[in-house]
């Protein structure tokens, strides 16, 4: 078997092994990623205005977290964590900033949303 005869058989297995491996889905986010995103809006949620970092951030985040269901459940979770350390990160202000920046959160949030839903 000459070298130019064997490079398809090479690349081939080679394929195929990587196709044997074990699937481990790669976390696109965690929860430093998503304080990250929302700390923009803190400025909203002590009384001042939705800007355009906070907006910014928020697509970003809702970007990054749709692209899987593990993702989601890892959002949500930081979100209740995070409303448990921050009192005016309240259902209704998550709900009020996702509005003013155009994002519809697959799951309505709250102190007691079932994450793992």
């Amino acid at each position: 078997m000459t070298l130019s005869s064997s490079f398809p058989f090479t690349i081939t297995l080679v394929a195929l092994l990587f196709l044997s491996l074990p699937y481990r889905h790669v976390k696109a986010i965690d929860c430093g990623d998503v304080v990250n995103f929302i700390t923009p809006c803190i400025s909203y949620i002590d009384g001042g205005t939705v800007s355009h970092s906070c907006c910014y951030g928020v697509k970003k985040l809702y970007k990054t977290s749709y692209s899987s269901e593990y993702d989601l459940k890892e959002v949500c979770t930081c979100l209740k964590q995070e409303a448990l350390l921050y009192s005016g990160l309240t259902a209704d202000v998550v709900e009020a900033v996702t509005t003013k920046c155009g994002v519809k959160l697959p799951f309505r949030f709250s102190i007691d949303v079932d994450c793992s839903a």
